[in-house]
């Protein structure tokens, strides 16, 4: 291995023997068309998906060979790809949904969530074929079991100024009010507590309960995104907690800049 690294020219049979799967990489990588030999080089010889697609393109029978040994990251990852190079979407949507896959590969809702929004934004019937849409909201739900739980009850305030509006990075397609929206789904599903908005006014949301679905959650708070003003006044929220005599064990704000906390003054939370 130490002489190939470096450089070496090692006779191929040499390579075949110590080296196998750099080996097949190399006969794969002299393939000039996808054939059997392709597939069984994949199953067999340890290929990547990565590679596979980089050498033979997005297409449905590349797909297909790799899927039997991809990891669950690598399907929800390549949702979008496999889906447009013609991969049938109800076995795709099987692997998606299956709750044992889904809380082995650690991953949280907002995953989910995002994969959502990339495949209903770009290619509406694509989300909507072969159950995909339900898978992603069926693993959703089971990727809860995967939040660390916080003791008690929970709040979670989220600002719903305009500038909430924006998205959390170019590239992604959610917005920073959406990432509240279902933090605070999540956290009534966890903890069962509440999940209160505010803008130039305030308001506690209590059709947001443990028993809706997340996605349930995110459209009801959707509905109220113009019932509170465009402001920040964080503050609001406390003086209702403390006016209503409600408890939580903790606040949790969602914004990403000042919030008023006092009538007369602006600091950071």
């Amino acid at each position: 291995l130490f002489a190939y690294l470096v450089g070496k020219v090692l006779p191929p049979g040499l390579i075949a023997q110590h080296l196998p799967k750099l080996y097949a990489k190399q006969c794969f990588l002299n393939l000039s068309k996808f054939d059997s030999q392709a597939v069984e080089l994949i199953k067999n010889g340890h290929i990547t998906w990565e590679v596979a697609v980089s050498k033979f393109g997005n297409k449905r029978p590349v797909w297909e060979a790799c899927l039997p040994t991809m990891g669950y990251m690598a399907v929800l990852r390549n949702l979008r790809n496999m889906l447009k190079a013609g991969v049938d979407p109800e076995y795709l949507a099987g692997r998606i949904a299956d709750p044992g896959a889904v809380l082995n590969s650690k991953q949280l809702p907002f995953r989910f969530f995002s994969a959502m929004r990339v495949l209903e934004g770009s290619h509406p019937e694509i989300y909507l074929a072969g159950r995909i849409n339900e898978a992603l909201a069926s693993a959703m739900e089971t990727s809860v079991e995967n939040v660390p739980k916080l003791p008690g009850h929970t709040l979670v305030a989220i600002d719903f100024s305009g500038s909430m509006d924006s998205r959390i990075s170019k590239r992604s397609t959610v917005t920073r009010k959406e990432v509240g929206m279902v933090m605070g789904a999540i956290a009534v599903k966890l903890t069962g507590g509440a999940v209160a908005i505010f803008g130039e006014d305030r308001a506690f949301v209590p059709q947001v309960t443990s028993a809706n679905s997340i996605l349930g959650n995110v459209d009801i708070l959707h509905s109220r995104a113009n019932s509170v003003g465009h402001a920040t006044n964080a503050y609001l929220v406390l003086k209702d907690i403390t006016e209503r005599q409600l408890n939580f064990d903790r606040i949790i704000p969602v914004s990403y800049t000042h919030l008023r906390a006092h009538e007369t003054s602006l600091h950071l939370v």
